[in-house]
């Protein structure tokens, strides 16, 4: 590929350093990397200020293979240096910017939905995609669990990947013929600048509870970061679908076009109330323009109504018809590791869940007992959980909290320790909360811990194992091991 000095200069808001006379010159560029390692002679590398590598360190080794670097600090490129270096006011733009001109220039041909919030952005992504599969649209995923199109996947290393994985991928998607994408946009993204260059038709706010204070200053903070999905990052004539329960909603003003709120209460645009729920799912009615609809949702729980109508209402601003949404919604598949039912023939209710706030586990546990409460089950709530180790320490006894109110028996253990020591984390769990022998039970190992609560259960009692989800890995220092708490769980059911 090769680019115009000219236009790489206005794109990127740079000042260029080297002795340079003609700026209509075009230069050759084989890749665009951040990573020092990958630098070849025709490489333009880009130095990034990160959370713990300053990229600008390397410049000494990388200038000697290359003739182009991008900085924003030009007093750490060497004084022999004779190539071009582009002063910028940020790398972490400008590597966006480039990335979008270089490897994915055509994604404005795609419908783009962009999902943001502290919980229910893979939830909702799922949604969106099986109702534009039922509706015959060729959809694009990327998220959490993975990235994928129609049979396709790939491994997914975070919410939102970065600039470079990030084009290229949906190149590649956009090549393959996809007609829309939907997107997680994390807070870390929206921050550091991953979806700079990328704009969205329609951007959804799921919600906004503690989460991630070990990287944003405080919530404030958190929220203000989510919000620049709305605020930058917006096409024009787009379409902002926002939870009105939030309390943080009334802060989110778009940039452009429309702003549709969604939710229980009657001030939102639509308003929907649960008729009826099951383990087999939920009985809705929606309200719109003073027209009613009703709708079996075969995903469990409150939390999953608001994802499953924010993503109506997501489809609906594209033109899709209310009645042929919901004819989709009947055929919403189980989400992987979203309170993910485990069949078994012993009478027990298991449930796998990524719940890992005390928001969401507070949530996940409140919609199974009001089920409990429906069918009139006289039976126990077990939950098994843990908490992320070099992660915010502020929700870990927030989350022993939301799950001793609403659980009968509670187990708590190891999950993704990372670096930390395991006690040290279930210590911090169980701050200001005393031990009650006979409800709480401590087991660091997370796969006894996971047989031990399901030996525990008897016919008709509920068991969730939160924290992982779809995971099947568990880190434990810095290394991964395979874990599955889907698969453990079945294993601790054939052996009873």
């Amino acid at each position: 590929m090769t680019f115009n000095l000219s236009y790489i200069k206005c794109l990127i808001n740079a000042e260029i350093i080297g002795n340079i006379s003609d700026l209509s010159a075009e230069l050759s560029c084989s890749n665009i990397t951040s990573h020092s390692k990958e630098v070849n002679e025709s490489t333009l590398f880009v130095a990034i200020k990160g959370t713990k590598v300053d990229g600008h360190v390397f410049l000494g080794d990388v200038c000697k293979k290359t003739k182009m670097v991008v900085v924003e600090n030009e007093k750490a490129v060497p004084t022999s240096y004779d190539g071009i270096a582009f002063k910028v006011p940020s790398s972490k733009k400008a590597l966006a910017l480039l990335c979008h001109h270089f490897y994915s220039p055509e994604v404005e041909k795609m419908v783009f939905y962009g999902v943001t919030g502290t919980n229910g952005k893979t939830s909702t992504t799922y949604i969106i995609e099986s109702l534009l599969n039922y509706l015959n649209v060729k959809v694009g995923v990327l998220g959490t669990n993975n990235h994928r199109l129609g049979a396709k996947v790939w491994e997914s290393q975070l919410t939102t990947p970065g600039p470079i994985k990030l084009h290229k991928r949906l190149n590649e998607m956009q090549e393959a013929d996809a007609h829309s994408i939907a997107m997680e946009v994390s807070s870390h993204a929206l921050d550091q600048g991953r979806v700079d260059g990328l704009l969205f038709d329609v951007a959804i706010f799921t919600n906004l509870t503690l989460d991630h204070l070990d990287y944003h200053e405080n919530l404030e903070d958190y929220f203000l970061a989510k919000r620049k999905l709305f605020s930058q990052r917006l096409r024009k004539n787009a379409v902002s679908v926002v939870n009105g329960d939030d309390s943080h909603s009334h802060k989110i003003i778009p940039s452009e076009g429309k702003r549709y709120s969604f939710g229980l209460k009657e001030h939102n645009d639509f308003v929907f109330k649960i008729e009826y729920q099951s383990f087999a799912g939920c009985q809705v009615e929606l309200l719109h323009q003073n027209k009613s609809y009703k709708f079996l949702s075969p995903l469990v729980g409150l939390h999953n109504v608001y994802n499953v109508v924010g993503s109506l209402v997501a489809l609906w601003s594209q033109g899709y018809l209310i009645t042929d949404i919901l004819d989709a919604i009947k055929n919403l598949p189980v989400i992987p590791g979203r309170l993910e039912s485990v069949l078994n023939s012993f009478g027990i209710n298991v449930f796998v869940d990524y719940a890992h706030t005390d928001d969401a586990l507070k949530q996940v546990l409140q919609v199974l007992g009001k089920i409990k409460k429906n069918i009139g089950l006289g039976s126990k709530v077990i939950t098994v959980f843990g908490c992320g180790g070099d992660r915010d320490k502020t929700k870990r006894p927030l989350m022993f909290k939301a799950a001793s109110e609403n659980s009968d028996v509670v187990i708590i253990t190891s999950d993704n320790p990372r670096t930390e020591e395991p006690y040290s984390i279930i210590n911090d769990i169980l701050t200001d909360n005393k031990e009650d022998k006979e409800t709480i039970f401590i087991e660091e190992d997370r796969e006894t811990a996971i047989k031990m609560a399901v030996k525990m259960c008897k016919d008709n009692d509920i068991l969730l194992i939160a924290g992982k989800g779809h995971e099947d890995y568990q880190i434990i220092g810095q290394k991964k091991y395979p874990f599955s708490d889907h698969k453990i769980v079945k294993e601790a059911l054939s052996g009873l």
